[in-house]
Formats: C-alpha cells, structure tokens, sequence
C-alpha cells in the first residue's frame, strides 16, 4: 500500500484553533509544504477541519482521471 504513504493519522497531527491558523498563517503553510505534516484546525463550533499537502491525495489522479470525471458528468 505505498499509495497511502504520505497519509497519517488526524490523532497524531496537531490542533490549532481558527485564529491561530489566521494569524500564523504563512508559518504554518510553510511548515505543512516542509515537514510534510497536517493540521487539524478547530473552530469555535467544536468543528474539525483537516489542512494537509495536495501531494496526499497524488494518488486519487491518474492520467486518466479527466476522463472519469467527464464520463461521470455525461
């Protein structure tokens, strides 16, 4: 299953509130492209929101991917 390598459980990643991700930002972003991590992001709603790298889901697209997606809205 090397396809879900960069994949990670949400209980090992690190909670932030709403407020600290808008004022860290840039830093946190950063932090996510580098160190290849994600966030869980809470908000006052005891809501819970996932903020990882795109290069997570590289396995869901393929080549043929348009197609599907084309052949699925006809």
């Amino acid at each position: 299953m090397s396809e879900f390598k960069f994949l990670q459980p949400t209980d090992t990643m690190e909670r932030i509130s709403r407020n600290d991700l808008s004022i860290r930002f840039d830093e946190i972003l950063e932090t996510i492209d580098r160190d290849n991590v994600g966030f869980i992001i809470a908000d006052e709603d005891k809501k819970e929101y996932v903020l990882c790298p795109a290069k997570w889901f590289d396995y869901c697209f393929d080549d043929d991917f348009g197609c599907i997606i084309n052949s699925a809205l006809r």
